[in-house]
């Protein structure tokens, strides 16, 4: 399971999500683009073959959510300098109410397109929330 959730903007970089260059292999393999030059530390790697949990996904830089397009359209994403990897693996992301209505009047973005909203309601009460676990169980 890999699990993302936004920093600050202004230190969010794609390396969370996708790993990034190993400077110390670069001088034993001899270049950037050497596949054994790269960290797979990312949560795209976390969460082969299993679920990707993306935490508050509205206040996350728009550039990040570009990798998820190649991913939900064909199961891969990209990797600097290297080939298209494959990825099997269930995206989740969650976010409050009011974000997800700034972003939605907004333009229309091509991430947006390829989502699935399901709306959960949740309680301020703590008697609703006892009777939704009686209901379950």
């Amino acid at each position: 399971m890999g699990r993302f959730f936004p920093a600050d903007p202004y230190t969010q970089d794609t390396s969370d999500l996708i790993g990034s260059i190993d400077y110390a292999n670069i001088t034993k393999y001899g270049s950037p683009s050497d596949p054994r030059a790269y960290r797979y530390d990312g949560e795209f790697q976390a969460a082969n073959r299993g679920l990707l949990e993306l935490q508050e996904i509205f206040k996350a830089e728009p550039k990040l959510l570009y990798p998820f397009l190649s991913l939900a359209e064909e199961n891969q994403y990209k990797i600097s300098r290297q080939s298209m990897l494959s990825a099997d693996e269930v995206v989740v992301g969650h976010t409050n109410e009011p974000d997800l209505l700034r972003v939605t009047t907004d333009e229309p973005s091509p991430v947006l397109n390829r989502m699935v909203f399901i709306k959960v309601g949740y309680t301020l009460s703590i008697n609703h929330e006892v009777n939704i676990y009686k209901q379950k169980y």
